[in-house]
C-alpha cells in the first residue's frame, strides 16, 4: 500500500528488506547483456545507484527493521539521523524520506 501511494505521486522508491540490502561500499556485481557478472570495486550496486542519481521528486527509502537484528539496526542507524545521514558511508539525499517499518 505504502508502494503503491509513492507510485501514484511519481516518487522512486527503495525497498530495504534486510542488512544486505544496504551494503554501498563492498564490492559488487555487475551484470552484464550476455548474462554474465562483472566484479567491481566499491562504492557501488543498486542502493548507490539510487541514492546518487537524481530524482525529480524526493525519493523514500522504506526500510523493513523486522528482518534486522539489534546489532544491525545500530550498525545502520546513520540511515536516520537528523543530519548527515548515510547508507554505508554513502550520503543518503537531503530530501529523501526515510520510513521505518517495524512489526511490534
Amino acid at each position: 500500500m505504502l508502494q503503491y501511494f509513492c507510485k501514484e505521486q511519481k516518487r522512486t522508491v527503495y525497498y530495504i528488506d534486510k542488512p544486505e540490502d544496504l551494503t554501498c561500499s563492498a564490492k559488487w556485481v555487475k551484470r552484464l547483456p550476455n548474462n554474465k557478472g562483472e566484479i567491481l570495486p566499491g562504492p557501488g550496486g543498486p542502493l548507490y545507484d539510487f541514492l546518487t542519481q537524481p530524482h525529480d521528486k524526493p525519493p523514500v527509502i522504506i526500510v523493513n527493521w523486522s528482518n534486522f537484528e539489534a546489532d544491525d539496526i545500530v550498525r545502520f542507524n546513520t540511515l536516520v539521523d537528523d543530519t548527515n545521514r548515510k547508507a554505508d558511508g554513502t550520503p543518503v539525499p537531503d530530501k529523501a524520506q526515510v520510513i521505518g517499518l517495524y512489526n511490534i
